[in-house]
């Protein structure tokens, strides 16, 4: 199955039926044919996962901490937000460092009252996006986050052409809006 990638915002939209043609001026004529037009996601790749999970598991090592918490502190510092709200839960901070899901990181805790007049302590959280959801650029924002870590604890996990490739992900994506996002 061949692929052709087309990005729409460079060509206007009287240009369509050229690019269509163009897409399939090759294709057998006594084939039927499908097409599709689907909104390009950048997804981040397995060795981007499989790295990062790796760096957690070095550093809670060296931290003496749970892996779930290591992964929790490091979203919750370099991953991406999930939104702008804050959420209240009466779930403590040192148990929300030990729950995998959602990510969170603590921001405050407020005493609040409910409607019958009972006082509980709340606390405020942001979210962050799930590693399985985040894209090639949310990816390397954290892993590049997580590798400073490392090294502000003197531990060496990266090449500088992995260093290099990194920073390339990071300067290519950082100006890119997406406008479309779901």
């Amino acid at each position: 199955m061949a692929t052709t990638k087309v990005k729409f915002n460079d060509y206007k939209p009287s240009m369509l039926p050229e690019i269509i043609m163009d897409v399939v001026k090759d294709l057998d004529n006594s084939c039927t044919y499908d097409l599709s037009i689907t909104k390009h996601a950048d997804k981040k790749t397995v060795s981007q996962n499989a790295y990062f999970h790796k760096l957690v598991d070095i550093l809670r090592l060296e931290m003496n901490w749970s892996f779930t918490r290591m992964k929790n502190h490091l979203v919750g510092s370099y991953g991406a937000i999930l939104g702008e709200n804050l959420v209240m839960l009466t779930v403590p901070p040192e148990e929300m460092r030990e729950v995998e899901r959602p990510h969170t990181k603590y921001v405050k805790t407020d005493i609040v009252t409910d409607s019958y007049g009972v006082e509980f302590e709340g606390h405020w959280y942001r979210l962050y996006k799930n590693v399985a959801d985040m894209n090639t650029y949310e990816m390397a924002k954290l892993i590049t986050g997580t590798v400073q870590e490392c090294e502000n604890l003197g531990l060496d996990v990266i090449t500088p052409d992995e260093k290099a490739y990194l920073e390339e992900l990071l300067r290519g994506n950082n100006a890119k809006v997406d406008s479309c996002e779901s």
